[in-house]
């Protein structure tokens, strides 16, 4: 990662050998913007080296990732000598399709933390119940604020 500093997309769906650990070398990458993990082996201990990136696009569908790794996403901080601190969201773009991992409560979290997002993409997401009013007010909320979001129900942004 240190020999490609200049990186900004990086796209690695379907790659099976990327793993929570392999995702902690992309620190080195600081003006990655867009990764594609989707489809790999990733789960919910990723989603803090994920975070500190501060990407604008990232797509991790079909991971293992749930609701507490949406929630470090939505709401990433940076540590420098000791002292933490919670930095705004840029995420603009999220695909988290076929997570069967990620509730309402992730979706939910979004809504309220991820200010800049402009497409959410959760189609199969097994756990996200549509036909709940508390889900389509988040869905509602979220395109208030100018995001579009992508179900199976309608395979169309919402």
């Amino acid at each position: 990662a240190a020999s490609c500093p200049m990186l900004r997309s990086l796209l690695l769906g379907w790659c099976v050998r990327i793993s929570d650990h392999s995702i902690r070398n992309l620190s080195a990458l600081s003006r990655l913007e867009e990764v594609d993990l989707s489809f790999s082996k990733l789960s919910t201990d990723a989603c803090s080296s994920l975070a500190s990136l501060n990407l604008k696009r990232l797509d991790i569908s079909a991971t293992a990732i749930d609701c507490t790794g949406v929630k470090l996403l939505s709401q990433p901080t940076i540590s420098f000598a000791g002292i933490t601190k919670k930095i705004d969201c840029e995420l603009q773009i999220l695909k988290i399709r076929h997570a069967e991992n990620v509730k309402k409560a992730g979706l939910r979290h979004l809504a309220l933390h991820a200010k800049k997002l402009q497409l959410l993409d959760i189609s199969y997401c097994g756990k996200i119940d549509l036909d709940r009013s508390d889900v389509n007010a988040s869905i509602n909320y979220l395109n208030e604020h100018g995001a579009k979001v992508l179900t199976e129900k309608n395979d169309e942004f919402r």
